[in-house]
């Protein structure tokens, strides 16, 4: 993933929690749901502010 910060750009792993999501893998069909994860910062980035961190 990559973060936007103040120095610039820096790659970041997410850790994504994708059995706690609620998709059916058993529907055929289109469905809509949300994948939490936890985001690993790189070495040299902090987060003083404890600005939450979304995935669009």
């Amino acid at each position: 993933m990559e973060l936007v910060t103040d120095a610039g750009s820096k790659n970041a792993n997410v850790t994504w929690n994708v059995d706690a999501a609620n998709y059916d893998p058993a529907l055929k069909i289109e469905q809509t749901f949300t994948v939490n994860g936890t985001v690993t910062l790189p070495a040299g980035v902090v987060n003083p502010n404890n600005v939450t961190l979304h995935k669009h």
